[in-house]
């Protein structure tokens, strides 16, 4: 009776130690969602990116509004809104829709012949209605990340500290900001594989469900999401080859399992895209281009095909017998090749740091590409070596310095380890290779945009590294909750320093002379915030190189090479201010030319983003402006 009781005292109170600690995870969570919220809620409809007038209603109604009025009235061809293709947008952040005025677009702003006149409050009202949904459903993947990262890796404070490091990084707050595809593209995919992996673990069909769910809404999303198919094929046999001692009894019975799955997640996913985006049925071009659409993926998908036919034919005749000693010849290299490529890694991200930081410079050369180069002429000529560097360059000045550390620490733990490879470690790594590969095979040199799908990859890698560093044998005595303590409060504190311009974090280890990113747009309101305040705003005419400005000028505003062209054929027009961005100086080099001789030399106003000189935006006088007639607070 007396053993009983002590046995009862002491369930119970373990019971309660686990309440207690999963409620204490949870509640933590509940603490960075509102860090996250706060942070991403300020300034949310003063700014507008490169893109984004296209999704909430320039041209009028907007590709969201598009979607909707197509599925209502049944026109399914125009359910294809943009080769992206973008749909899950109208989704997400196009929910706001149904709690508004269906003419809300009617009160952006007045097109005229050669100018517009925006209606400023209604342009912020409209980016912050379709914003928030946005902010609030990736928010939410602070818990499901956690949930999966737990149920996978085993470790619940890799779990913790990759959903905090995921929800406070300034560059996914500011993405999630943004009416994009690539907004949520980084949620869906990293869903796929943390789910597919869960599958090849757990073999529950359930995980395998979530992961053609997520891969469906991931290629509504970007076509981009194709990568995913040759990655998830790969990750089965990294798997087996990982795993291959263990499963020496039935592994006739896993491979047939993982590999049919594989399909079914993959042929579940197309369905699944092809039902909410109908304009497939119409032409099959859209479908070929939107779930086949990654250059060379036709031709992957019929070799996985092809392999996946013999593996399949060699499990049910021959009970895997070739496939196992395939892989048993390869059981040797399974441990080198990660280490080989962790040191690579390593390699180029120490150069990287090393180089641009002007400490010790290697290379010269190489710091002329620029970072927005995509498939220009500078970066596809370059040394081959030149263009592997430059793939990683965004990534390592864009993470926070906590998150490269724990990154950097863990590629050269797994890379110096005499013990087994970590899975996951490998597994995770494994996308960057394959991603890196895709991109240079076609000569882009991707920018941070583009790259986002490796960055809560990047992420939970680090909070491995994280982990691991702090169970060495002087620091293992270190409290876990003081860990996650300094964890928030150094990522509240690089959100802080990037606060409200999130996107175009660039960490400190990047010069400011250099840059990692563009304005892209968003600090067109600044500009435009200065000239309204002009006493006579609303008569002046200005004109703009790049999208952000016009939505919250309440003057005539004229913007790109189209508008120019007009008004400059009037002779009894004068344009009053210009503005001008690094990006539009490149795309309008010919109309500069043209205006630089009419403007004062100095600019009025100008603003440097993150203090970095060459990441600007001014505005320029022109000589036609009556100086008296402006009265300068």
């Amino acid at each position: 009776m007396i053993v009983r009781q002590i046995m009862s005292k002491s369930t119970k109170t373990s019971m309660t130690k686990i309440f207690k600690e999963k409620f204490a995870a949870y509640l933590i969570l509940i603490l960075v969602f509102g860090i996250y919220f706060s942070f991403g809620v300020y300034h949310l409809g003063n700014f507008e990116t490169a893109d984004e007038h296209y999704w909430t209603g320039d041209p009028a109604p907007g590709r969201a509004a598009q979607y909707w009025k197509a599925m209502a009235e049944k026109d399914w061809a125009l359910t294809r809104v943009n080769d992206k293709p973008g749909v899950s947008l109208a989704y997400i952040s196009g929910i706001n829709l149904f709690f508004r005025d269906t003419n809300f677009y009617e009160k952006l702003f007045s097109d005229f012949d050669y100018y517009r006149v925006s209606n400023v409050e209604e342009n912020i009202k409209n980016n912050f209605y379709f914003r928030l949904p946005l902010l609030i459903f990736n928010g939410l993947f602070i818990f499901i990340f956690f949930w999966l990262i737990k149920k996978l890796i085993e470790n619940e404070w890799i779990a913790l500290w990759s959903a905090i490091l995921i929800g406070l990084s300034p560059v996914l707050l500011g993405i999630s900001r943004i009416v994009n595809p690539d907004s949520v593209l980084w949620i869906f995919s990293t869903v796929v594989i943390l789910a597919f992996l869960l599958f090849l673990k757990t073999e529950e069909k359930k995980y395998a469900a979530l992961a053609s769910f997520s891969l469906g809404w991931a290629l509504l999303t970007k076509y981009a999401a194709t990568i995913l198919y040759p990655f998830l094929f790969l990750e089965i046999i990294l798997y087996l080859l990982f795993n291959l001692e263990n499963q020496k009894n039935n592994f006739s019975e896993k491979t047939k399992k993982y590999f049919l799955g594989y399909w079914a997640v993959i042929f579940g996913a197309m369905a699944f895209f092809s039902f909410l985006m109908p304009a497939v049925f119409l032409n099959k071009n859209f479908f070929l281009y939107g779930a086949l659409g990654f250059w060379g993926m036709k031709q992957a998908l019929f070799l996985m095909l092809v392999l996946t036919t013999l593996i399949l034919s060699d499990a049910y005749f021959f009970k895997s017998k070739y496939f196992k000693k395939i892989l048993s010849f390869f059981t040797h290299l399974r441990e080198i090749i990660p280490a080989v490529i962790f040191a690579i890694f390593i390699l180029i991200i120490s150069f990287i740091l090393i180089n641009w930081s002007d400490i010790l410079v290697f290379s010269e050369k190489i710091k002329t590409i620029p970072f927005d180069a995509e498939r220009g002429f500078e970066f596809r000529d370059s040394n081959y070596l030149f263009q592997i560097i430059w793939e990683f360059f965004p990534l390592v000045f864009s993470l926070t310095p906590i998150t490269l550390l724990g990154l950097i620490y863990l590629w050269a733990k797994e890379a110096w380890s005499s013990g087994k490879s970590n899975f996951y470690a490998v597994s995770f790594t494994l996308f960057f290779v394959l991603f890196f590969a895709s991109v240079l095979s076609i000569h882009m040199l991707v920018n941070v945009r583009y790259a986002i799908m490796l960055f809560p990859l990047a992420i939970i890698l680090s909070a491995m590294g994280i982990y691991h560093l702090f169970s060495l044998r002087y620091l293992e005595n270190l409290s876990k909750h003081w860990i996650t303590a300094g964890v928030i409060i150094v990522s509240c504190f690089s959100l802080y320093l990037a606060k409200p311009y999130y996107f175009n974090y660039t960490n400190n280890f990047l010069p400011e002379k250099y840059l990692a990113n563009d304005a892209w747009g968003t600090l067109g309101y600044e500009a435009a915030s200065y000239l309204n305040s002009l006493p006579n705003a609303e008569s002046l005419i200005v004109w703009s190189d790049y999208n952000g400005f016009c939505s919250f000028f309440k003057g005539k505003c004229l913007k790109g090479k189209k508008d120019w062209k007009k008004q400059d054929k009037n002779p009894d027009i004068n344009v009053n201010f210009f503005i001008r961005t690094r990006r539009g100086s490149i795309m309008y080099y010919d109309v500069w030319r043209k205006v630089e001789p009419t403007m004062e030399y100095i600019p009025d106003w100008q603003y440097l983003l993150d203090n970095r000189p060459a990441n600007y935006v001014k505005v320029y006088r022109s000589y036609s402006v009556d100086d008296d007639n402006l009265f300068y607070d």
